[in-house]
């Protein structure tokens, strides 16, 4: 996906905005990482350039659960913190040209189908 450079929605990258949000909240998960009725992070391909990156995911109040957002791949692996439904998550990471997962570091929401992938540009 092409990073749109105004559109006015919960997560940005690199300063930009860009649409995502969760789809099909109100979910459970069991403590064994599985997950049935997973939210979804509603897009699951961005696009950056190189550089320091900032990802910021707003969980939604009609969540009704914690949620946050987290970045890894090529030797990168930081958390931004939980936040409660209607906070926001942020983490701001330096990244290589690559290609990353983006995920909620809830126990058991990447595996319930919280994740998406970046792909980092020279």
């Amino acid at each position: 996906m092409v990073v749109p450079r105004r559109v006015a929605v919960p997560l940005i990258v690199a300063g930009i905005l860009v649409p995502i949000g969760l789809a099909g909240c109100g979910s459970s998960y069991s403590s064994d990482g599985g997950g049935s009725n997973a939210d979804r992070y509603d897009t699951t391909t961005l696009t950056a350039k190189a550089g320091s990156v900032t990802i910021s995911m707003m969980n939604p109040s009609s969540t009704g659960m914690p949620h946050g957002i987290a970045v890894q791949g090529n030797g990168v692996d930081k958390d931004g913190p939980t936040v409660q439904p209607g906070g926001t998550s942020t983490v701001t990471v330096t990244l290589k040209p690559g290609t990353y997962t983006y995920y909620c570091p809830v126990s058991g929401h990447e595996a319930g189908g919280m994740k998406g992938i970046l792909t980092v540009t020279a």
